[in-house]
């Protein structure tokens, strides 16, 4: 937990910077964040062999013959907060580009963390970062099938952190519809995602 958090904040830094924005700018809004690490188990796809498909041998590789029905691992999503690490070892992880209107496997790299950007992140910056829209198909089959995990680290700012505008110098432009959240804190906005405002009190809306 302490080291992704570290690493984090790092990440942070670096958006910052690239912000032409002083380095601390998220990083002291991070002082005691909303971060949760948790564990995941993605069981393979399709545990009834009537939407299974089958799979068969293919030169040296398995592949899959997919049916019409078939229960995913983890539908398409973006993540609300801030930033996401991600510690994966199978396959299983697909991304959207949303330049070239397709998925892309991303598969797992040893000793790398791959790092997903949020909604907060889309709407804070105005734009000019975007979320990740991704999913999870484990896809594993045969003398192949088997569980799949990934550690996965939701680094948020401090609940009480003001959303201040960027007041960026740079002059990249940006979509003025997708700062459309009217909550003044990191954590406000959270719940207002989560549909959880109720909890603020019966004063805010």
């Amino acid at each position: 937990y302490a080291q992704l958090l570290r690493i984090s904040r790092h990440v942070a830094h670096i958006l910052a910077l690239s912000l032409n924005l002083s380095g601390d700018f998220f990083t002291k809004r991070m002082i005691d964040p909303v971060a949760q690490l948790v564990a995941f188990k993605y069981p393979p796809e399709d545990n009834d062999d009537d939407n299974v498909g089958e799979c068969q041998k293919d030169g040296s590789k398995l592949k899959r013959v997919q049916k019409m029905k078939r229960r995913v691992s983890c539908g398409e999503h973006t993540d609300c907060g801030f930033l996401t690490l991600l510690v994966q070892t199978s396959p299983g992880l697909e991304v959207y580009s949303r330049g070239t209107l397709s998925w892309h496997i991303v598969d797992p790299v040893e000793n790398a963390i791959l790092v997903n950007l949020g909604d907060l992140t889309q709407s804070w910056t105005r734009g000019k970062y975007k979320s990740t829209p991704h999913r999870v198909h484990n896809r594993s089959c045969g003398d192949k099938r088997t569980d799949r995990y990934s550690l996965v680290f939701f680094a948020n700012c401090d609940f009480d952190a003001s959303l201040d505008d960027l007041d960026s110098s740079d002059t990249t432009e940006v979509d003025d519809k997708v700062n459309d959240t009217a909550v003044i804190t990191a954590g406000e906005y959270m719940l207002d995602k989560l549909g959880l405002m109720w909890l603020m009190g019966e004063d805010k809306n």
